[in-house]
């Protein structure tokens, strides 16, 4: 027949009951970031109205972005960038 362990201790019950609720709530965080309207902002045209806006930051999440330096300017001849 099946017996109760009596040998946890309180640190050993966090361990497994909280654990894991802990996990999976931190995952779940994460993971909805990756959905969160937030997620890059690109650089924008100073005209550009809140749709413009939007619609420039989603295609630039979805589309090949690249890194420029902090301490380098972006070359305006596009076949350069």
């Amino acid at each position: 027949m099946y017996s109760l362990r009596t040998d946890d201790d309180i640190f050993d019950m966090i361990n497994y009951k909280y654990t894991v609720a802990i996990l999976i709530l931190s995952s779940t965080i994460t993971a909805t970031k990756q959905f969160d309207d937030d997620r890059i902002e690109c650089w924008n045209r100073a005209n550009f109205n809140k749709a413009y806006i939007e619609y420039t930051n989603q295609i630039c999440y979805v589309s090949s972005t690249y890194y420029v330096e902090q301490n380098k300017s972006i070359p305006r001849d596009p076949n350069d960038r």
